[in-house]
């Protein structure tokens, strides 16, 4: 018998055996298929007879993933492990938890469908928690199955935290007892149970194995779309039996093939493994794709509904309070006497715990109650006041403006523990409070721009317009960048650029300006399947950029000349000691992603903030942002532009920026006469000699690294 690159184990398949040979990247790979018919048994004895040292098995999950860590079946693992004698195994864990959250991913954005009204059933999210991740980020009416389905208990999971509740402990089970306790495709009984139905009925949206499929569906998914690893037209006609209104394939195809996850990470593997050390293939995985596309397998059953694709995903404006966004291209000032001002508010809120003392019943209270209990405390202590007011701006244009600025007594930590709604609730006392005062926009600062779904919610519940200031952040970062890398003598046109935090709303439209300037730009985010998707719209409108994708830091920081935070992270990210010297590092993200402290370790690495701007000479600010007198936040100053304009249509919103808003509001930056201030690091100014002896300390470095060559 003569030896295949890769012996695929089908576990679900009839008694069988064919081969086949597939082709990728241009290379070829012969392939040996057997069909197990379910007998775990019999998998070892197919592998004590077999010569291939390259084992694909689909259809049991070897290894699981959840937050980072690796769960391997142990029963499963010890069962094989005398047969496999040292070879290479793969289940297709790793090609699960990278293209096929993509692939859920591009498939919610190409049906023509809100999803966020869907009700959803996952019924199994253990093996594929990726996918059930992504599901979730799309909907909030979701069901997993795992203890329905895989345990047989009459106990829903009904929210994602839920499940990450109980994820750790249904690991550990699952991984210490037997096969077929868990997964219904090992049990040696292929026969229809259908069991927990109304769950079936209660869904729009299903996403499953088809084992548990076939195993526990009732007669009839009658408009339904069902998520599932489609392995062949059996499937396909399975499904169209069942009623169901569209069918979506996971499993990648390579020609017209369909191939297990676990075959085509083991091409992979063989196609891009670099040496014997090791590597991260999770990062190779995703250049991978990101060099070549898979897209999902969309089939739909029922005929397209009579309606126009692109009007299915909006919500009735009859449902949206408040004033509508206007498209920038048809924007016009409010009309308005000469001497009327612009009315604004602005909305800041502490950073750290440390901050809050600076409110005297605060501050006494501390005395006496742990910091912890304040903490969670303080928003019942005290009601969002008014916090500082900042009057008499006048522009170069003559255009006058005044606002107040509101505190809300939550830190980033508090606002990531609880539920959006109850940072909305207070964002929208603001709102009301600000619109009775004559302010008709209200700018969203620090972290209440980013906590949910970024603006996006308050603005619906607003009666006046709301901005995030996001896009001035990001055409002040790119001028503050451009300034920087000229005192430090580097070519933008040919430097190493990576941005972390990369599918953020700021740091997407971030690596759509850089793209253009940047030789080679690495994109950091823990979310694979935002990655590939952001690197699809680069690639369409950059085709000749030099791109690479990761979902850590490491590599891409040791490469990097210019380095863009711009995460919603608590706490540090960027490891200083990776950096080569002289590279620069703009801290976006607030709060900071880089400490004081870790930057004082490397003076070879100059460390700047994403870029403040001047208030207008002879305003006056009251009330304390952490800035040296006469310097704002480029998301304050963007809320003030618009003001001046009267431009009272909500503007920045969202996780997506457009680069026609960033060049709308660098326009009217230009037209009133605002000013960048000089480049700032940890709150400190620095002058071009500053800059200038960081980068003498590069070249130290550099010259000492080399040898004194």
């Amino acid at each position: 018998m003569s030896a295949a690159d890769i012996l695929h184990l089908d576990f679900g398949g009839d008694e069988r055996e064919r081969r086949y040979t597939l082709e990728l990247s241009d290379s070829k790979f012969s392939v040996r298929e057997v069909g197990l018919e379910r007998d775990i048994r019999k998998a070892a004895r197919v592998l004590a007879d077999a010569p291939e040292q390259r084992i694909a098995l689909s259809g049991l999950t070897l290894h699981f993933f959840f937050e980072g860590k690796e769960y391997s079946h142990r029963r499963l693992s010890r069962l094989l492990a005398p047969s496999l004698r040292g070879r290479e195994m793969s289940d297709g864990s790793l090609v699960k938890r990278t293209l096929e959250r993509y692939l859920v991913d591009e498939a919610v954005r190409q049906l023509a469908v809100n999803f966020r009204e869907k009700r959803t059933l996952v019924l199994s999210a253990i093996p594929r928690y990726g996918a059930a991740e992504v599901l979730s980020s799309h909907t909030d009416r979701i069901v997993f199955g795992d203890l329905l389905y895989g345990f047989r208990l009459g106990v829903p999971l009904t929210s994602m935290s839920a499940l990450r509740r109980a994820a750790p402990a249904l690991l550990r089970t699952v991984v210490n007892t037997p096969v077929s306790w868990f997964d219904p495709g090992a049990r040696m009984f292929a026969r229809r149970m259908p069991r927990f139905r109304w769950y079936f009925y209660w869904a729009e949206v299903i996403l499953g194995s088809m084992q548990h499929l076939r195993r526990y569906s009732p007669p009839k998914l009658s408009g339904k779309i069902v998520f599932a690893n489609l392995a062949d037209d059996d499937d396909l006609k399975f499904l169209r039996n069942r009623d169901v209104a569209t069918a979506v394939g996971l499993l990648p195809r390579i020609g017209d093939r369909r191939v297990s996850t676990g075959l085509l990470e083991l091409m992979l593997k063989q196609l891009l493994r670099e040496n014997d050390a090791e590597q991260d293939w999770e990062a190779a995985f995703l250049n991978f794709f990101l060099r070549h596309r898979f897209t999902p397998e969309i089939e739909s059953f029922h005929p397209e509904p009579d309606v126009e694709p692109a009007l299915i995903d909006l919500a009735p404006a009859s449902r949206m309070p408040g004033p509508k966004p206007a498209p920038v291209e048809d924007y016009k000032a409010a009309p308005a006497g000469e001497d009327e001002e612009g009315r604004f508010a602005f909305i800041v809120h502490p950073l750290v715990y440390e901050q809050f003392l600076q409110h005297p019943v605060l501050r006494a209270l501390d005395r006496i109650m742990p910091s912890a209990w304040l903490e969670e405390m303080a928003h019942v202590v005290i009601r969002p006041p008014i916090v500082g007011t900042i009057k008499d701006i006048v522009s170069a244009t003559g255009a006058r403006a005044s606002g107040y600025i509101y505190g809300v007594p939550f830190t980033p930590r508090t606002m990531l523990k609880y539920p959006p709604e109850r940072t909305y609730s207070r964002i929208l006392y603001i709102t009301r409070h600000a619109e009775r005062r004559g302010a008709g926009i209200v700018g969203l600062g620090a972290f209440t721009s980013v906590v949910g779904d970024a603006g996006v919610t308050v603005a619906r519940r607003s009666r006046i317009g709301v901005t995030t200031g996001n896009s001035f952040t990001v055409a002040v970062t790119i001028r503050t960048l451009a300034q920087a890398a000229d005192l430090m003598g580097i070519d933008l046109s040919r430097a190493n650029a990576c941005v972390i935090g990369a599918t953020g709303s700021i740091g997407s439209i971030i690596c759509h300006l850089l793209a253009r300037e940047v030789r080679a730009l690495t994109l950091v985010s823990p979310r694979p399947e935002r990655l590939l998707a952001l690197t699809d719209r680069l690639r369409e409108r950059f085709p000749d950029a030099e791109l690479a994708i990761t979902r850590t830091v490491g590599e891409a920081l040791r490469k990097a000349d210019i380095v863009v935070t711009t995460t919603s992270a608590v706490g540090s990210v960027v490891k200083m000691d990776l950096l080569k010297p002289g590279a620069i590092v703009s801290d976006v993200a607030r709060p900071p992603d880089i400490s004081p402290a870790a930057a004082a370790e490397r003076p070879d690495v100059l460390v700047i903030e994403s870029g403040e701007v001047q208030l207008f000479p002879g305003a006056r600010l009251t009330g304390d942002l952490g800035l040296p007198e006469g310097i704002i936040y480029a998301c304050l100053a963007e809320t003030i532009l618009l003001a001046l304009e009267k431009h009272y249509d909500h503007f920045t919103l969202g996780r997506d920026i457009s680069e026609e808003k960033v060049r709308f509001i660098n326009e009217l930056a230009d037209k009133h006469g605002m000013k960048l201030a000089a480049i700032r690091s940890f709150g400190k100014e620095l002058s071009d000699e500053d800059i200038l002896a960081v980068r003498q300390r590069a070249d130290d470095a550099q010259k000492s690294a080399s040898g004194g060559m």
